[in-house]
């Protein structure tokens, strides 16, 4: 701002390049948050869902119909973890962050 830089240009070109690792970070944490936390605890009150079906398979003691599901929100898991990781890769490169 001293060499009289527009505010716009120093918000694209400075303060969101450095906050770009940070903000992807967060999405990669907060993504797995809700698939560890969410999916069971907001699909435990409906009729249907990844959530339900892992719920009531664990209160009724039906480990084999547990996996199904289980495996499923893992595979979710990885595939999101995937394009979060590809994004960051894709909009990070050329940096050594």
């Amino acid at each position: 701002m001293a060499a009289g830089t527009p505010r716009r240009q120093i918000l694209f070109k400075v303060v969101l390049p450095a906050a770009v690792p940070s903000i992807l970070t967060g999405c990669r944490n907060r993504a797995g948050d809700l698939l560890h936390r969410g999916v069971p605890r907001r699909n435990d009150y409906l009729d249907r869902g990844l959530g339900h079906l892992l719920v009531t398979a664990a209160r009724t003691f039906q480990a084999v119909d547990m996996f199904v599901p289980l495996i499923t929100i893992s595979l979710l898991g990885l595939i999101l973890n995937g394009l979060l990781q590809g994004l960051r890769s894709y909009l990070l490169r050329g940096s050594e962050v």
